[in-house]
């Protein structure tokens, strides 16, 4: 038995370090084992937990991931700063090698494995946001220069990110189990206060360490300047591309192109009022109705209840002008998996099939055009014209997969349900 006169543990930084990365490390590796299994099955259409639960598993999963970036960042910072006490003198050669080798993996894969989940979710074609703690004011970043590459060479990697990020894992594993089996030999076969070194008091009775630790400060602000710096520049990437893409703006309208318009150009018998009229949509999120709405849309629009032979409407849709309130599907509803507004900028809803059902009610049979997928559309709705004014109110659901949105990141609608609600309202005043 060594005297504890001759073990010195490490600084109270160092052991404060090590207890939350290994315990958050301890709650990753179950989690992220059983959340891929929850999706895959999803995946193969069966429920192996609720697909709400599965989004917020994957979402606090990555959360912690980078904390255990920061964290090790500190730590790794910390260690230079200050060395590890020595180990006791009982301590065989072979002992500290491997040892010495434990460590060394450790160190790299409590930074290489964050940094793996990070490159794939930055590289994963479904494009999906981290929110740290699902907090929608704490975005989190992909990395540039992967989230650039184009779709096709992101799906081919994909793949080969998932498994570096598995079997580091799996990794990670291992090296805990033989850690932790060998920090108890040391403990209650060897009795040498190893395990002293880094959990005193609970595990035997060691001295302080020989100098104060140095660098704490400097540890501390690289960590948290990770955090903050991370939150920052996904905050300001929106608005360093023209303004936060999905975020309520004055209302105009646009033409074909997507370059602005006003809504009197052209022949339209009927003048729309923005102010007065709406866009919106309703769809499921995690279990509960969200709505949104689309700020910048134009209509042209001829129509005489008497002469429905002649009707005809074109509704322009500026795609990346839609708004739900919640950051999440905002940041995704303009990206690849959604409108690919960057592509397709514009929906259209043309008609010149009208047919009356009586009373003010009618239906308008066109064609809905987004991300350059065409679809049959039947709107039914109601017109209320008194003199030069009239008003208009319709609805129809339409299947989000018909228009290939959300399609990779969620095609069987387990957090985002299949239908969509699209609600007009339009208030008009006859053209001179």
């Amino acid at each position: 038995m060594t005297d504890s006169s001759e073990t010195k543990r490490y600084s109270a930084g160092a052991i404060a370090l090590h207890w939350l990365i290994a315990m958050f490390i301890l709650a990753l590796l179950p989690v992220g084992f059983i959340m891929a299994r929850a999706n895959e099955a999803l995946a193969e259409g069966q429920t192996l937990l609720p697909p709400d639960q599965v989004f917020t598993l994957y979402q606090m999963h990555k959360t912690f991931g980078i904390l255990v970036l920061a964290l090790s960042v500190m730590r790794l910072v910390w260690r230079l700063a200050n060395p590890a006490p020595p180990e006791p003198a009982s301590l065989a050669v072979w002992e500290r090698a491997i040892s010495a080798l434990v460590h060394f993996l450790f160190y790299f894969l409590i930074i290489a494995l964050p940094l793996t989940g990070w490159a794939l979710v930055s590289a994963s074609p479904q494009e999906v946001e981290t929110f740290l703690f699902q907090v929608s004011a704490l975005p989190w970043p992909h990395l540039p220069v992967l989230s650039d590459w184009p779709i096709e060479t992101r799906e081919a990697l994909e793949p080969l990110f998932q498994n570096t990020h598995r079997y580091l894992a799996y990794g990670a594993a291992f090296l805990i189990a033989l850690h932790v089996g060998a920090a108890l030999k040391h403990q209650f076969v060897n009795r040498d206060k190893v395990l002293a070194r880094m959990a005193p008091g609970l595990a035997g009775k060691v001295e302080k360490p020989a100098q104060s630790a140095r660098g704490g400060v400097r540890a501390v602000l690289l960590g948290l300047g990770l955090l903050v710096g991370g939150v920052a520049v996904a905050r300001l990437a929106p608005l360093l591309h023209g303004g936060e893409t999905g975020a309520p703006s004055e209302t105009t309208s646009v033409d074909a192109d997507g370059a602005p318009e006003s809504p009197a150009a052209g022949a339209s018998a009927w003048i729309i009022d923005h102010d007065a009229s709406a866009l919106n949509f309703e769809v499921i999120w995690q279990g509960a109705e969200r709505t949104g709405a689309f700020a910048a849309w134009s209509a042209e629009i001829n129509f005489d209840p008497d002469n429905l032979d002649d009707a005809h409407a074109v509704v322009r849709i500026e795609t990346a002008s839609a708004s739900t309130g919640v950051q999440y599907l905002d940041g995704q509803i303009p990206g690849s998996d959604g409108f690919q507004s960057d592509a397709h900028p514009v929906a259209i809803f043309e008609t010149t099939n009208f047919n009356a059902l009586g009373d003010d009610r009618y239906e308008a049979v066109g064609e809905l055009t987004i991300r350059g997928e065409t679809q049959p559309v039947a709107l039914p709705f109601t017109l209320t014209i008194n003199g030069d004014e009239a008003q208009m109110s319709g609805e129809t659901t339409l299947n989000r997969l018909d228009f290939g949105l959300g399609a990779r990141s969620d095609a069987s609608g387990g957090s985002l349900g299949l239908e969509v609600v699209v609600r007009v309202e339009l208030e008009a005043t006859r053209a001179p």
